[in-house]
């Protein structure tokens, strides 16, 4: 039985989970990192994308997520803490294509210089993440 590491993904808002994992891959900024038990202690930064954990019975659990960091502790720990995080279980890709489509075109009716337009392109970005991870 592989030596277990204690895995939780937070956001600024809530803890989003919390489990014992085998393995944990995440998207570092430049590049993916898997994690073992006995990983030497890191901080590092996060891009976007998939975190993968390896669950005891080696059932894979998948998060989507929008930037942060990843802290690995001596003690088998690993915080992902994310600027934004959805379990891709819970992804909608109906309800994705139609929230993708509404803010493309309040993004075209602001124009230019609108306000608000760089609230809804981070949105669009952040939508648009879930997507990609969704289709694969």
């Amino acid at each position: 039985m592989a030596q277990m590491l204690t895995c939780d993904i937070v956001t600024p808002e809530k803890k989003i989970a919390s489990f014992e994992a085998s393995m944990v891959v995440v998207p570092a900024y430049d590049g993916e990192m898997g994690i073992l038990s006995k990983h030497a202690p890191i901080v590092t930064v996060l891009g976007n994308g998939s975190v993968r954990c390896t669950l005891e019975n080696n059932e894979v659990e998948r998060f989507v997520i929008d930037g942060g960091y990843v802290q690995v502790g001596n003690d088998d720990k690993v915080i992902v803490l994310a600027d934004r995080a959805v379990k891709l279980s819970e992804i909608d890709p109906a309800a994705l294509a139609t929230q993708i489509s509404e803010l493309e075109q309040q993004i075209a009716a602001l124009g230019e210089e609108g306000t608000g337009k760089a609230f809804l392109e981070t949105q669009l970005n952040w939508a648009r993440i879930q997507e990609r991870m969704a289709s694969r």
